[in-house]
């Protein structure tokens, strides 16, 4: 019988065969867990997600129409504490404090629309008049083709009014101070101008509903937003219009509500009180618009 007599060998252990772990070497496992009572090992900094920039981030992209951030669940709203309920108030002061600011360019450029609204109404009343009055076949014709071609000069100065009004007002939640002459820019209307219309024939179609209208001022209310905001297509702008709503339900309808009220109240008013109320609720959806795609306002 041989001894062993190496030193570095402890007494009656036989030394390692190959493939198994020494006495003193633990066994190492790909993806091992931390033992009881062990630290988990520190995670590597950084965006785990391939390196991509988060939203918010120094050179990372805006969200597009479809993306977290226009009105999508998860997306962040600065200055909102989301915990007490949006703060619909805010969006019709701030409307209000920035008509001051702007109230010359508002009323000025409304008093013009107005008065061009006026004169042609005026013009088509007398032409009508004059028509019904003679019995004349060919005044006849001429009075019924005046009705088409003033109702559509009407139409048209009310479908770009309204898109005009709507850039103006995002022109103030961008901090820009408004001029008259801003109410004459007519660049970049395409689209919201068909919006108009689309809403214009979707009410008139539904009209006999009695709450068409309401429906659909819900899910279109910021459709000339986006459509002059972020240079979308008219369905697209509309489409939009809808998942913002949707997504933001109660601000929404809250805003509709109040906006109605505001233009009611200013109706009242002999009308003059809507030189105030619809530039007031046109800037009160800007903001709203604003916050709810996650986008600052000029205070």
């Amino acid at each position: 019988m041989t001894t062993n007599n190496d030193p570095t060998q402890p007494e009656n252990q036989q030394p390692p065969t190959s493939g198994q772990p020494g006495p003193t070497e633990q066994p190492q496992y790909p993806y091992q867990q931390p033992g009881y009572g062990q630290q988990p090992p520190a995670q590597p900094q950084g965006n785990p997600y391939d390196g991509q920039q988060q939203y918010g981030q120094p050179g990372a992209q805006q969200p597009g129409y479809g993306q977290q951030g226009y009105g999508q669940q998860g997306a962040s709203y600065p200055h909102q504490n989301n915990s007490a309920g949006f703060p619909i108030g805010d969006a019709f002061s701030w409307g209000w404090n920035k008509f001051k600011d702007n109230a010359g360019a508002f009323i000025g450029g409304m008093v013009i629309y107005g008065l061009i609204l006026l004169i042609v109404t005026i013009i088509m009343s007398v032409v009508l008049g004059a028509s019904a009055a003679s019995g004349d076949g060919g005044l006849m014709a001429l009075g019924f083709g005046g009705l088409i071609l003033f109702s559509l000069v009407v139409g048209a100065l009310a479908l770009a009014a309204g898109a005009l009004f709507a850039k103006v007002a995002l022109k103030v939640a961008a901090g820009q101070k408004l001029t008259l002459a801003d109410f004459f820019d007519f660049s970049n209307l395409g689209q919201a101008i068909i919006v108009s219309l689309l809403i214009a024939v979707a009410n008139g179609l539904l009209a006999w509903t009695g709450i068409a209208g309401i429906i659909i001022s819900f899910f279109t209310i910021f459709a000339l937003y986006f459509a002059l905001d972020k240079n979308m297509g008219a369905i697209d702008a509309i489409k939009a219009s809808a998942t913002l709503a949707m997504n933001n339900f109660v601000p929404t309808l809250l805003l509709l509500v109040f906006v109605m009220l505001l233009v009611f109240v200013g109706a009242l008013l002999l009308g003059v009180g809507l030189l105030i109320t619809t530039p007031v609720s046109l800037l009160a959806i800007a903001w709203v618009y604003k916050r709810l795609i996650g986008e600052s306002v000029a205070a």
